[in-house]
């Protein structure tokens, strides 16, 4: 999923990317690698959400195993292995969707701790749910549609606590809503502030540049010194007698080889920027500026992204 074969000279046919499956798959890989998707039910339900990415089911649900595959998948990350074959882990002439950086962070991930998966009733319908709380309880309120006698449904919030005195009671969500979108406005900082950020961001940048050549020969030889150390170890598992040991050197080549990679990954993008410095702050830049704009032009995900960067807690 998310690459299709193309004819590319000198190569024959080579995997590229498939959009918009592709761009999808990244968001999903780095936000799992990031912490955004906790879960791989999270990264599930992501993939659903989106229309344009490809379903086989006509009920537009992907199998359990869809997401596993893709996260597990050397190939996203522009490598090849098969094993059956003695086809030993090496870089690809395909371009991946994640740095093998991030494809260690996701294989970490997979190995650790469980989390308890973000609730699915997030949805776009109610985006203030678990955002805003009971003004007599403080517990978050919940949000559901409501039908009337005429069978006519009525969006609305509700507090659910047993002991509260408004359990059951509910307000309409443009109401609560409206409310919220006329505190939001108030939040326009002044033209000096976003100034200042805008400078101070480009003051960044421009330290990350110069600083760019003098990473990368550290980089080249923090790579020299890993390979010497690879060769040491190959001569050590060839001289050496005993099965035990030589799964532990073959282990501590693996470790190695891993290392080596994302290192020659960060020499290769080095002082390369992902995209060009307006591109890359512009979204930043806009939401100091007007996050209300944000909220009203944005679909789930800004929402999110403007209760947790505005409030530290929930709003009463």
């Amino acid at each position: 999923m998310g690459f299709k074969y193309e004819e590319i000279k000198p190569h024959g046919k080579l995997l590229v990317h498939d959009e918009p499956a592709a761009s999808i798959i990244t968001e999903m890989m780095e936000g799992f690698a990031s912490g955004r998707f906790q879960t791989k039910r999270e990264c599930k339900y992501f993939l659903e959400s989106k229309h344009e990415y490809p379903k086989q089911a006509a009920s537009g649900k992907l199998g359990n195993n869809h997401v596993d595959h893709i996260l597990s998948n050397p190939l996203y990350a522009g490598y090849i292995e098969y094993k059956p074959w003695g086809v030993e882990l090496r870089k690809g002439l395909h371009e991946g969707m994640v740095s093998y950086e991030t494809f260690l962070k996701i294989q970490e991930r997979l190995k650790g701790r469980a989390y308890a998966p973000a609730r699915k009733d997030l949805n776009q319908d109610f985006p203030l749910r678990n955002a805003v709380a009971c003004g007599a309880c403080g517990n978050a309120l919940t949000a559901a549609w409501s039908k009337s006698g005429t069978g006519k449904r009525y969006p609305y919030y509700v507090c659910q606590n047993r002991k509260c005195d408004y359990k059951g009671k509910s307000i309409r969500r443009d109401v609560i809503e409206g409310e919220f979108e006329t505190l939001l406005k108030k939040l326009t900082p002044s033209k000096e502030l976003i100034m200042a950020a805008d400078m101070m961001f480009k003051k960044l940048w421009t330290h990350q540049e110069q600083t760019a050549k003098h990473r990368a020969k550290l980089l080249q030889q923090e790579s020299k010194t890993a390979q010497n150390n690879i060769d040491k170890l190959l001569d050590k598992i060839v001289e050496s007698e005993s099965a035990s040991v030589t799964r532990a050197l073959e282990k501590r080549v693996t470790t190695l080889e891993d290392k080596q990679r994302v290192i020659d990954e960060k020499i290769a993008n080095c002082g390369k920027p992902i995209r060009p410095f307006d591109e890359m702050y512009r979204t930043a830049l806009n939401y100091l500026a007007n996050p209300y704009k944000l909220w009203a032009l944005g679909g789930l995900k800004e929402k999110r992204a403007v209760l947790k960067l505005t409030f530290t807690d929930h709003l009463i």
